[in-house]
């Protein structure tokens, strides 16, 4: 095939013959360091080989095959490639130095980069996207490539830039080797951001993997996956629909709108969620998640986790750690799991299953909340109306200004009623009962198939003593007139009941029991 050798800074046209068909090339082979040269290529195949300087290639001809370019010494170069509608080429830009790249439209590129800093801008004339797939392969140096059109862009050593831009179906696939690399991918692409502590935004769907480094991860729209890789890396995720990984260090994601999923992986890591649909899986660490609006499903793994909640409608199921869990508003379900955990809830509508440590749980605001413990807790019902079941543990219950149903199981709790009404229900433990103040009504109820239990009962009155009402109530066990004249006496100025089933009520300072205050 044609040769042809140019030594020098000079501006020369190059009209060869055409090579033959399929890979087949005419190959032009420039030589010298320092020189500032112009290429005009009118056959397929041509493959120009530049110096340090300057090399520039125009009106790239068609044919679909490739032309070469070889460009660069040890001084870098700049590298510019034009060319009509149609035109095919690869490009190979060796140590390439600033400047820019320009594809034709039609053109097949392929740009290879050297151990020199690399700029390349891969457009169409006018700066329209290019609409053939582009590979551009970067070696050592920091380099700085821009793409309008489909693209694969795999960069090495360096702190590279890659900015690709695809139009319709097109894609762009983007991978980074060792460096603080900066990827932004506009339209469907992947993305990996190698060693390094890198930068990657992707407007559109696609996949994002940070790998090693402390890497920063934008998403906005489309469907996303992403693996945040080893290191303390932020994630933000606007709209769209979203699958992440934080893998392993201390993370930070925050969700906007969009249907996500989320697996914070191990380390010390924080989740914001911003209305949308989400699915938070927080694994090893002491993690800490916000949610405000939209719909959550939030499940923590072993550690001291923190999950706030805002509104909404939430789902939160915590692991064997030490957690805290606050919901100001919205509806929430929640399962506290094993350990010593700390739950608040002002407003909305609350389901609460307490695991097997000793918990707390403050109620405020207005709502209707529903408590079962497995373990032993404390309650402090502020103002909400709420329902607690108790089981073997040791409980604690204050009910407040709103309504309660508490009910305990075969340990030993302690209810107090507040300025509502308060209905409690004794279990086959030992339980000491405080009747509600103020206006509140109190129903202290037993029934035969929980009973066996020991009682005290703390401020029951006469049914003609002003404020609430004070009442028994007996299911299971017989007539009022039986428990009355057959199972009550007086002992030390208290009122004792021991009903069939060794169940005892002991009415504390009150002797005056009648058919008014049993139910």
């Amino acid at each position: 095939m044609p040769t042809a050798t140019i030594v020098g800074g000079n501006t020369v046209t190059y009209n060869l013959g055409p090579g033959e068909a399929g890979i087949a090339q005419d190959i032009l082979t420039k030589l010298g360091q320092g020189f500032t040269d112009s290429n005009v290529l009118t056959s397929p195949g041509e493959s120009p080989s530049g110096g340090a300087g300057t090399l520039n290639v125009y009106n790239l001809p068609g044919g679909g095959t490739y032309n070469l370019l070889n460009g660069g010494g040890a001084g870098g170069a700049a590298a510019a490639f034009a060319g009509p509608a149609g035109g095919g080429f690869a490009a190979a830009a060796r140590g390439v130095a600033g400047g820019g790249t320009n594809l034709a439209p039609g053109a097949h590129g392929l740009i290879l980069t050297g151990a020199k800093s690399t700029a390349i801008n891969a457009t169409s004339p006018g700066g329209a996207a290019h609409p053939d797939p582009i590979a551009i392969f970067g070696n050592l140096g920091n380099d700085t490539i821009t793409v309008k059109g489909s693209a694969s862009v795999l960069t090495g050593v360096g702190n590279d830039t890659v900015k690709v831009t695809t139009t319709g179906d097109g894609t762009a696939w983007v991978s980074t080797g060792l460096g603080n690399d900066s990827i932004a991918i506009f339209g469907n692409g992947y993305a990996n951001g190698g060693i390094g502590n890198d930068f990657i935004r992707i407007n559109g769907s696609g996949t994002a993997i940070g790998g090693l480094g402390r890497d920063s991860i934008s998403v906005t729209g489309g469907s996303v996956s992403v693996d945040a890789g080893i290191g303390n890396d932020q994630i933000t995720v606007r709209s769209g629909s979203a699958t992440v990984d934080g893998g392993l260090g201390n993370d930070a994601v925050s969700v906007s709108g969009g249907n996500t999923t989320i697996d914070l992986g191990i380390g010390r890591d924080q989740a914001w969620l911003y209305d949308g649909n989400s699915k938070v899986s927080t694994g090893l660490g002491n993690d800490s998640i916000y949610m405000k609006g939209g719909n959550a499903t939030i499940n923590t793994d072993g550690g001291a986790d923190y999950v706030h909640v805002h509104g909404g409608n939430s789902t939160i199921n915590t692991g064997a750690g030490n957690d805290g869990v606050s919901v100001y508003g919205g509806n929430a379900t929640i399962d506290t799991g094993a350990g010593n955990d700390q739950v608040t809830v002002s407003g909305g509508n609350s389901s609460i299953n307490l695991g097997t440590g000793r918990d707390t749980i403050k109620l405020f605001g207005t709502g209707n909340d529903t408590i079962v413990t497995e373990g032993s807790a404390t309650v402090y019902g502020i103002g909400t109306n709420f329902k607690f079941t108790g089981d073997s543990g040791k409980d604690s219950v204050l009910a407040g200004s709103g309504d309660a149903t508490l009910t305990a199981g075969s340990g030993h709790s302690i209810f107090r009623g507040g300025m509502g009404d308060v209905t409690m229900h004794g279990g086959s433990g030992h339980d000491t009962m405080f009747a509600a103040k103020g206006a509140g009504d109190s129903l202290f109820a037993f029934d035969s198939s929980h009973g066996g239990g020991t009682h005290i009962i703390q401020g029951f009155k006469d049914s003609t003593a002003p404020g609430g009402k004070t009442q028994l109530e007996f299911t299971g066990y017989g007539s009022v007139n039986d428990i009355l004249n057959n199972d009550t006496q007086v002992v030390g100025g208290n009122t004792v009941i021991t009903l069939n089933d060794g169940t005892t009520i002991k009415l504390v300072n009150f002797t005056t029991l009648d058919h008014d205050e049993i139910k």
